[in-house]
This record gives C-alpha cells, structure tokens and sequence, in this order.
C-alpha cells in the first residue's frame, strides 16, 4: 500500500519517515555527514590541497550536506525544495571564519536552493489567514524567534 505509506511519511515528515527496509532522512543525515567530515579531513590533511571538490549526488543528500553546513534544524530542512535536475550549488570556503564548517554559498556563481513554509498569522483583530512565506532560506537565523502579541 505504497499510497497509505506516502500518507503516513507527509504526516510524520520527510526528515523522521522510513520506509519500510528503507532509510530516514536522519539515517541519511548521519551517513551524509560522516562521509563529508571524513572527505574533509582527508582533504585538509593533504599535502597538496585542491582548490575546489566537486560533490555529484541526489538532490536528498545535497539538502542533507546543506543541512549540516548551515546547521539547519529539520524543520527548514522540511522548507527547502528539491533542486532541480543538474542545479548546481557552489560552497565557497570564508578563510577568516574559523568555525567547523567555514562555507557560504554562492548563488552567482552557482543555484540558490528554494525554500518556501506555510504559516498561519494572527492579526491583532484574532483574525486568522494561511500564508506561504517564499524563500524562508533569506529570513536569518534562528527562524523560530515568536513576537509577543
């Protein structure tokens, strides 16, 4: 019953459903990052370090290497679209940072991943409406910051 399956993975979310004998995104999560630190390691550990890696891989572990870098919680990860076929992101290195992951993504160069939530706002009459925020990704962390009324 693939269609019930499909139902209960929009229910649960993307991130936290597996499908059975399959994996969850957080199953793909923990691989994804343990294969990237590990390619960073190496590659930082090198005698003669490359200027660029290039990654070719499905849009779900492109999402989930985003997710990482950015330290995006599941649920933006759950805002974030897909890329098209052969999109093509590009991680450019900031020297003068020194966090673990010291990237920033160049949309000029490269595609800007979308990203869109749907929200219910409150206005001060207690009316109600259902709006879709477009390119949640430009709102600057933390996204979850709630005004007092």
């Amino acid at each position: 019953n693939f269609i019930g399956l499909r139902e209960e993975r929009t229910k649960i979310r993307r991130f936290w459903y597996r499908f059975p004998t399959g994996e969850s995104g957080a199953d793909v999560y923990d691989r994804t990052k343990q294969w990237w630190d590990s390619m960073m390691q190496r590659h930082y550990y090198e005698d003669n370090k490359a200027k660029a890696v290039v990654v070719v891989t499905h849009g779900l572990a492109m999402r989930l290497i985003l997710m990482q870098l950015f330290h995006w919680s599941p649920n933006t990860f759950h805002t974030v679209w897909n890329p098209d076929n052969c999109a093509m992101y590009v991680l450019k290195k900031n020297t003068s940072n020194h966090a673990v992951y010291p990237y920033y993504m160049d949309d000029v160069e490269g595609d800007r991943p979308m990203s869109s939530i749907d929200l219910v706002v409150t206005f001060r009459d207690d009316s109600m409406r259902k709006m879709t925020l477009v390119d949640y990704l430009s709102i600057p962390p933390p996204r979850t910051l709630q005004l007092q009324a």
